[in-house]
């Protein structure tokens, strides 16, 4: 008896260190083929070759989006669609056919360049350093799955990759990227092309340099033809205006849930429904403030000195044209208004403030405003509520406003999501000059300095004007049903660890997820199995016997107390 225990127990040792090996072999393995929501349906590549794959793709066509912003350039890469173009698929099934890439020059020390458009206009370039660009990376893909969770309506596009290349490997990128430009006999567009080309060859010559990098932050972008940017001029007018209350509402919502703060949401950073079936993207977060773990005392004591040097500010409904048209008026009355050319800013020296109450106090006043206030808005609580918003948004303005000012050493004219403040407070198109906004509305055109002297040389004190930020009913309650719409649950919430159990179990489980002859293969996270019978005997069984899977009642699944709907969980 005890010679037959002792083989049983060293059977049972050997077997567990098998085991043992086996279970730590596979965390060293490659196990999580999914980033953001994306999955890699093909094994045997990285996500980054998946990628470049894509980019190969006979067809492939490149498009750049934008290249006006600080740091990045965005270019749009779009294949046929045709599974066999692809191994990236959505975590709802659908094959990403549409990819962003957002460049940007990585160095530790932070230097600017200029880079010059085909017209001729130039453009400040500043070089990021890696780790800002990993944080950028990161918020944006804490963002995504956190909204996704909620109501599964994410406000900005997936995070496939993040890449850091060295000049060899960047070239080769660059190269590659411009082989489509070459491949494409298309002339409609040659502007768009050359302006491709000048990208490639000013990111080229920059990484020239030592000690330059190319970063590679790469988006999905599923639904692609649903969507413009809201700087494009086709949007008609409703459609236009819905889509920046749209992303006003997303834009708070950031900040009530995440205290994020993007001082850069201006529309070129913001893609448009189409048809309006679609909810606004929010794209480029690498100029954002964590409220809550970043320091930026220089940004506060900017905001203390603009809008609580001298508070209560008078309300002036000058603008920016008012003092123009008086600094060229002939009048002696009009002695003491300096002459500023149009665009012109004017220098700055902000004293240090020992201590920050005024900042203190306004985010005091908006840091615990919650969203599940606005899931029940009725009349006894809606001028409470409207209060809410309009601090929220006055805020925001304000932080947006005071972080350029702080980064650039001068006042501006406006922050930078001016456009959205114009459609909220109903002055008019940005860009609509022949129909320029009625300056009595429009005292948020740019916080204009009452007071300075005529040489601006001599630093004096500003007065920025303070906004009445009143919003009218009706975009009021827009914004509200769209705050409710992307935070009330009601949908069972895609959890990320239970994603990530997705992942992992198809990976162990699977020899290869690829899917074969333009079908779905089974039991992965294309062909997704009811979330809480992932590990079952009677799965094990059906994946061994190769068999479909079965469509299973409620009552067969092991669910938790709270309330799931069928529809939610059951493959249709």
């Amino acid at each position: 008896m005890y010679i037959q225990y002792m083989k049983n127990k060293r059977t049972y040792k050997n077997r567990r260190k098998k085991t043992h090996k086996k279970t730590h072999k596979r965390k060293n393995e490659k196990i999580l083929k999914m980033k953001g929501g994306i999955f890699n349906a093909d094994d045997s590549l990285s996500i980054m070759q998946s990628i470049e794959k894509m980019i190969n793709t006979q067809g492939a066509d490149l498009e750049v989006i934008s290249y006006s912003s600080l740091s990045g350039f965005i270019l749009k890469l779009d294949v046929p669609r045709n599974p066999k173009n692809t191994n990236l698929y959505h975590f709802n099934e659908k094959p990403v056919y549409s990819i962003i890439f957002k460049l940007a020059l990585i160095s530790e020390t932070p230097l600017y360049n200029y880079y010059t458009n085909i017209y001729g206009k130039e453009y400040r370039k500043k070089k990021e350093k890696k780790q800002d660009y990993t944080k950028e990376y990161e918020i944006q893909n804490k963002i995504y799955l956190d909204t996704l969770n909620l109501n599964r309506i994410n406000i900005c596009p997936s995070v496939i990759d993040l890449n850091f290349l060295n000049r060899r490997s960047a070239t080769k990128f660059i190269n590659s990227l411009n082989a489509i430009i070459d491949d494409d006999d298309d002339d409609d567009d040659d502007d768009d092309k050359n302006e491709a080309v000048n990208i490639f060859n000013f990111l080229k010559d920059q990484l020239k340099a030592d000690n330059i990098e190319l970063g590679v932050i790469t988006m999905e972008f599923v639904n692609y033809r649903e969507y413009v940017l809201l700087n494009d001029r086709h949007l008609n007018d409703e459609t236009y205006e819905k889509n920046c209350l749209y992303a006003l509402a997303e834009i708070i919502v950031s900040i009530m849930i995440f205290k994020i703060i993007n001082y850069d949401w201006h529309i070129g950073n913001i893609f448009g429904s189409i048809d309006l079936q679609k909810q606004p993207l929010l794209i480029d977060f690498g100029n954002s403030i964590d409220l809550i773990n970043d320091k930026y005392d220089d940004v506060i004591n900017t905001y203390d000195y603009l809008f609580h040097n001298q508070a209560p500010f008078e309300l002036n409904i000058r603008a920016i044209n008012n003092k123009l048209n008086a600094a060229n008026n002939d009048d002696d009355d009009n002695d003491d208004v300096p002459t500023l050319e149009e665009g012109e800013n004017i220098d700055i020296s902000i004293p240090h403030y020992t201590n920050h109450d005024n900042y203190n106090n306004d985010f005091d006043e908006i840091k615990n405003i919650s969203f599940l206030d606005f899931h029940n808005i009725n009349e006894s609580n809606k001028e409470e509520l409207k209060t809410k918003l309009e601090k929220i948004i006055r805020f925001i303005a304000y932080m947006d406003y005071a972080k350029n000012c702080s980064k650039t050493q001068v006042i501006l004219k406006y922050p930078q999501f001016i456009p959205l403040l114009d459609v909220l407070y109903g002055m008019g198109m940005w860009y609509d000059y022949e129909f320029p906004p009625n300056l009595s509305r429009s005292e948020i055109e740019a916080y204009i300095h009452q007071n300075y002297k005529l040489d601006k040389f001599n630093k004096t004190q500003f007065n920025i004007l303070k906004f009445d930020w009143k919003m009218d009913e009706r975009k009021f309650d827009f914004i509200c049903s769209k705050i409710k719409k992307i935070t009330k649950r009601e949908n069972e919430p895609i959890l990320n660890e239970k994603i990530k159990e997705i992942s992992e179990y198809n990976h162990r489980n699977l020899a290869s997820p690829y899917p074969k002859k333009n079908e779905k293969p089974q039991n992965s996270p294309l062909y997704p199995i009811p979330m809480a019978s992932l590990n079952t005997p009677e799965n094990e069984n059906r994946r061994s016997n190769k068999t479909k899977p079965i469509k299973r009642s409620m009552d067969d699944l092991d669910l938790p107390d709270n309330t799931i709907t069928k529809r939610n969980l059951i493959g249709n």
